[in-house]
């Protein structure tokens, strides 16, 4: 993915649409006319919107720690907002500017915001546009059967999301489960590699062998 890895970045700031439309241009160049697509994290973004654009695509979806619903800040984060914009005002001035950037690692790792500070240039431009879009109606387009693994410790993505995910694809006609592994956080597939993968082979085998 642009961006990401040892990839270049985009030219201009990216949406989730424009990494849809890249996978959507592997598949075409792969020629793969059915296939089974796994998203974790903000992947678990580019996968509902491309579930829900390209359905004659998938044999079936499954979903980790995916990301999508957009939330009302949390009063942690509205004070984290406070607080960066007061810091721009107060670390412009002589001798407190060289301290910056630590106050700013500081800031952004209480917010939990790790992400956003490890970004720059455009990809920061990309994820401010990422995370602002909510993917809501998009589940309720998806009609792919869809397995939902969670991490019932995952802090990143709250496991309310993954219920939320799950209700809006059912109640929409869609086919939806919901699988928790109680001892794993956000980074589950990393964590419980094997576990993982004998889920996913069985959703596979049982719904859509």
């Amino acid at each position: 993915m642009p961006g990401f890895g040892k990839s270049d970045n985009p030219r201009q700031a990216w949406g989730v649409e424009d990494y849809v439309e890249l996978v959507k241009k592997l598949s075409d160049i792969l020629k793969l006319e059915k296939f089974i697509l796994i998203g974790h994290s903000f992947g678990g973004r580019i996968a509902i919107k491309f579930s829900a654009r390209y359905p004659e695509k998938l044999r079936a979806l499954v979903l980790t720690g995916a990301a999508g619903i957009k939330h009302s800040p949390t009063l942690k984060q509205k004070i984290f907002f406070v607080l960066a914009k007061a810091g721009k005002t107060v670390f412009s001035l002589p001798l407190i500017n060289r301290l910056e950037k630590s106050a700013q690692k500081i800031l952004y790792k209480a917010a939990r915001e790790n992400d956003y500070y490890e970004t720059k240039g455009v990809m920061r431009e990309t994820f401010k546009k990422i995370i602002d879009e909510d993917l809501t109606d998009c589940l309720k387009k998806i009609k792919t059967p869809a397995l939902l693994i969670w991490g019932e410790q995952d802090r990143s993505t709250s496991l309310s999301d993954a219920k939320a995910m799950n209700l809006k694809i059912e109640s929409a006609g869609g086919r939806s489960k919901l699988k928790i592994i109680n001892e794993a956080n956000h980074s589950l597939p990393y964590q419980y590699p094997e576990k993982f993968a004998k889920i996913v082979s069985e959703f596979i085998k049982k719904d859509n062998g």
